[in-house]
């Protein structure tokens, strides 16, 4: 349908959204409702609240954004996204025109993805900011063309854009987070090398004391710790799928030594590797 806010040009479009079964409700993201605004320099939104979240991609213009809560104000220039929690008060609009498409969005864990990909205080960008538009898009055009579409799949959507913003955060804290994801897959590839606390904190840029510390408060512990971790997660995987030796395990999973390996196989596991071998017992990454 046309809207017929100030500002809004008459080949815009917004549709607003069934709210759904209630069980579903609880249990799905779900938009509330979705537009393709044209706007001119006189388009301004300026609200306490409106009960959602809403996601803005800016197709053409500029658009200007304010959380009312802070005096900042953010200029999302075309090509790039704007998301705001309309829980609180808010404001954009326009002082140039501009083109965009646009959802108000909810759901049981919406507050909990905004937090997350606010957690550094400014504005998130997507990733892939393509992918992002894609995925809105497609939503729109679910009711732009009549789509018939389950909740589910609606959903699905929602959360392709928002995966792109939390994959996407910005600041020294997520920089510091790839760095440590980096350093894992590094522990992971070379689980039968002589990893030692130095080299890691190397490849990661940082150093050993920094480095130690911020990777125990990602990953809940110690690099030492995770590659012993590691190492086990291997070695039950090899008792239990080949018919290495122990001893052959052992060197493959980077233990030195075979009786080194046998303790402290036992003393994560509760048993000894040829005990495990040949009992019931899954693979199990927890105990390790």
């Amino acid at each position: 349908m046309r809207p017929y806010e100030p500002g809004i040009m008459k080949k815009s479009e917004i549709y607003f959204c069934s709210p759904g079964t209630k069980e579903n409700q609880d249990l799905f993201f779900r938009p509330l409702c979705v537009g393709h605004y044209f706007c001119d320099k006189n388009y301004k939104v300026e609200r306490t609240n409106y009960d959602s979240f809403l996601v803005i991609y800016v197709m053409e213009g500029s658009l200007f954004v304010k959380n009312m809560n802070h005096e900042k104000t953010h200029i999302v220039e075309h090509g790039n996204f704007a998301l705001l929690d309309c829980y609180h008060p808010h404001c954009y609009g326009t002082t140039t025109g501009c083109e965009i498409l646009w959802a108000h969005y909810d759901g049981p864990e919406a507050r909990r993805y905004f937090d997350y990909m606010y957690q550094s205080g400014s504005l998130p960008l997507p990733t892939d900011s393509e992918t992002a538009y894609r995925n809105l898009m497609s939503l729109y055009n679910v009711f732009h063309e009549n789509k018939q579409m389950n909740e589910p799949q609606l959903s699905k959507f929602i959360i392709g854009i928002l995966t792109e913003f939390m994959t996407g955060i910005n600041g020294t804290g997520s920089s510091i987070s790839r760095k440590l994801e980096n350093v894992r897959s590094y522990i992971d590839d070379n689980v039968k090398e002589d990893l030692s606390l130095e080299e890691l904190a190397d490849y990661a840029g940082l150093s050993p004391f920094y480095f130690s510390r911020q990777f125990k408060k990602k990953f809940g512990m110690t690099p030492y710790n995770y590659v012993i971790h590691s190492r086990l997660g291997m070695a039950q995987f090899y008792l239990k799928s080949t018919d290495l030796t122990v001893k052959e395990i052992a060197y493959r999973c980077g233990f030195n030594d075979v009786c080194n390996f046998c303790t402290c196989f036992k003393n994560k596991l509760g048993s000894t590797p040829e005990q495990f071998r040949n009992s019931n017992h899954s693979i199990d990454f927890e105990k390790i």
